[in-house]
C-alpha cells in the first residue's frame, strides 16, 4: 500500500532520467507492523542513496475523528496550535537545525491567519461558525496545518487533519517522533486534562 509518485516540488527530469518523488503510506495505526513497514521504507531509501532535501516535506495526516467533530475540541486545538506553533516547527525539523525554506511556500505559518479569526474562534458555538473559521484558515492548503480534508471543509473526501510543517527525513525514529507529537497534541485538545485557563491566557482571551 506504499506508493512512490512524482511531485512537482521535488521531482526533476524526465523519463528514465527522472529524479525525486513523494512516498505515500496507506492508513496506519499504532502497531508494530506499521512501524516495521516505516523502518523498511527508510532502510530501502538509504540503500538507494536517497536524501531528503530542504524542499522535501514530511507531511502527516491524522484522522480528524481524534477531535470527535466537537466544536470545543477544535477550539482547543486551534488555540493550542497558535500558542505552540513555533515550537512545533522547530521540533519537526528533525535532524536539521533550520526550518526548510520551502515551508514559506508550502507550509505557511497558521498563526497570522488565526490572529485574524481570534474573536470568532473564542465565541464560535455551532458547526456553521466552525466551518466559516476553517474555510478562512484554509484559504489554500499550504499552511502548517491543513483542514481542507475535514468534514467541515472537505475539498476531498479524506476526513483528515494534515500537518505540513515537518521537514522530510529518511530516519524512521524522527518520523515516529513527529507522528507521536502531533497525535499527542490533538489528543490533549480533546482530553479532560486540557488546561483551558492557561491556554486561554496564552492565546490572549
Amino acid at each position: 500500500g506504499w506508493n512512490l509518485k512524482d511531485d512537482l516540488s521535488v521531482t526533476i527530469g524526465r523519463s528514465r532520467f527522472k529524479q525525486g518523488g513523494e512516498i505515500t503510506s496507506p492508513i496506519l495505526i499504532d502497531e508494530k507492523k506499521a512501524w516495521d513497514e516505516l523502518k523498511q521504507i527508510c532502510t530501502n531509501l538509504k540503500l538507494n542513496d536517497a536524501i531528503a532535501t530542504e524542499r522535501c516535506g514530511g507531511h502527516i495526516h491524522i484522522g480528524s475523528q481524534v477531535l470527535k467533530d466537537d466544536i470545543n475540541y477544535y477550539k482547543n486545538f486551534l488555540k493550542l496550535w497558535y500558542v505552540y506553533e513555533e515550537i512545533m516547527y522547530r521540533f519537526s525539523t528533525g535532524e536539521n537545525t533550520k526550518i526548510r525554506k520551502a515551508a514559506k511556500q508550502y507550509a505557511k505559518s497558521l498563526r497570522p491567519y488565526i490572529d485574524n479569526q481570534k474573536w470568532k474562534i473564542s465565541i464560535m458555538h455551532n458547526e456553521d461558525e466552525l466551518r466559516m473559521v476553517l474555510l478562512r484558515l484554509t484559504s489554500d492548503r499550504y499552511k502548517s496545518v491543513n483542514f481542507s480534508n475535514t468534514k467541515f471543509v472537505k475539498y476531498r473526501n479524506l476526513n483528515t487533519i494534515e500537518f505540513r510543517c515537518p521537514r522530510g527525513t529518511i530516519e524512521e525514529v524522527i518520523w515516529q517522533n513527529n507522528v507521536n507529537a502531533f497525535m499527542k497534541l490533538a489528543n490533549y485538545a480533546a482530553s479532560n486534562d486540557f488546561d483551558k485557563e492557561f491556554i486561554d491566557y496564552k492565546f490572549g482571551n
